[in-house]
């Protein structure tokens, strides 16, 4: 090879090099300013600032955080307590009525414009019907079932002196059920068969270990073009009545922690579109992950119902008041963005709802409430 030849190899090398090295830092200070990932770290999928691995609960829940794009910034954030709120919570003032909201993303409510939810609703509701001394906190977390609640009930929220906990919850403990049913497994009490996953749980292993991020994002670009096998078929097995048994065991369970400490606990029934089936909703690609197979949807909805009066049938064995929104609230399809999320209009409809019927169950007002 010619001193040329070699002088433009070098070149050419140094250009690819440069162009490399740019890429590099322009990505890692990307994920810098639009996730909170360090620009150092090795784990850029490992974990965003505001949703740190909590280690009783797995992961979450959300600290920090900035709903970005809606409405109403100022009701679009959680504290670092993971509240839903920008205030600080410390022991219960003289005068407040405290109530904690937990759930899943249901209650949690990230996904409608305005940047509200239905906690908040039904505070607004309370305080328009005199009951200004009401404040309603939302703890809610996205994926949370009752077996999260229960350890966040005891962990997170009571040093936090609340005086009502309401507990709204449903699909996510249905679709344990689904998932066992789709690995050929039973439903285990401490529901591992789907949040012992990595992709749940964020637990890293040598695979997550990313030293270009450069060539790690050409990599998954080119996954994502390779054709994606159909959908799996709709779920036909899988042992409805284990899960509702353990459904049933972390709702008396967490009724008995909170009435163990002088909470009163509440249970709201979760409400649906009817004619919206879950397989059609979501990203495509996570259809197609064999755990988030559904049966066909008439039967979808019988399960959705089974799950709804298990919570009714425990309300009514432990004499816990239950607010039935899945009743109450119409499955009209303007309420819905999807098969449970709700829209701002239904975000509203719930909060309404809630306020109405937890209005006549409300301890008097503190001493010293204006």
């Amino acid at each position: 090879m010619s001193d040329e030849s070699r002088a433009k190899l070098k070149v050419v090398a140094l250009g690819i090099a440069l162009a490399l090295g740019g890429a590099e830092i322009a990505l890692r200070l990307h994920h810098r300013l639009a996730a909170g990932t360090p620009f150092f770290s090795v784990f850029p999928g490992y974990r965003q600032r505001s949703f740190p691995l909590d280690p009783f609960l797995a992961f979450g829940p959300r600290v920090d955080w900035q709903i970005e794009g809606k409405q109403h910034p100022e009701t679009a954030y959680f504290n670092a307590q993971g509240f839903r709120t920008h205030e600080t919570l410390g022991a219960r003032p003289p005068g407040e009525l405290r109530i904690v909201a937990l759930g899943g993303s249901t209650t949690e409510d990230v996904w409608n414009d305005a940047g509200i939810h239905w906690p908040l609703i039904a505070e607004q509701e309370l305080h328009a019907r005199g009951r200004t001394d009401v404040r309603i906190y939302n703890a809610a977390m996205s994926a949370y079932t009752s077996a999260h609640n229960l350890v966040q009930l005891e962990l997170d929220v009571l040093p936090y002196e609340p005086n009502v906990v309401l507990l709204m919850q449903n699909i996510n403990d249905l679709i344990v059920v689904y998932a066992a049913g789709a690995l050929g497994h039973p439903v285990d009490g401490s529901y591992h068969v789907r949040y012992g996953r990595k992709d749940r749980t964020g637990v890293t292993d040598d695979s997550d270990v990313v030293l270009l991020r450069s060539v790690d994002f050409v990599r998954s670009r080119l996954e994502r073009l390779r054709a994606s096998p159909p959908p799996p078929p709709p779920l036909e097995r899988y042992d409805l009545e284990a899960g509702a048994r353990l459904f049933r065991r972390n709702l008396e369970s967490f009724a008995a922690v909170a009435r163990v400490h002088g909470v009163l606990p509440v249970f709201v029934t979760e409400p649906i579109a009817r004619a919206q089936e879950p397989s059609e909703a979501g990203d495509a690609a996570e259809r197609r992950d064999p755990l988030d197979r559904y049966p066909p949807h008439e039967r979808f909805l019988a399960d959705f119902d089974r799950y709804n009066d298990v919570v009714r049938e425990t309300g009514a064995a432990l004499g816990v008041a239950v607010i039935d929104a899945a009743r109450r609230v119409p499955a009209d399809a303007a309420l819905f963005m999807d098969t449970i999320h709700t829209t701002t209009a239904g975000v509203r409809a719930v909060g309404a709802v809630v306020a109405e019927d937890l209005l006549p169950v409300l301890p008097p007002p503190p001493v010293g409430a204006p």
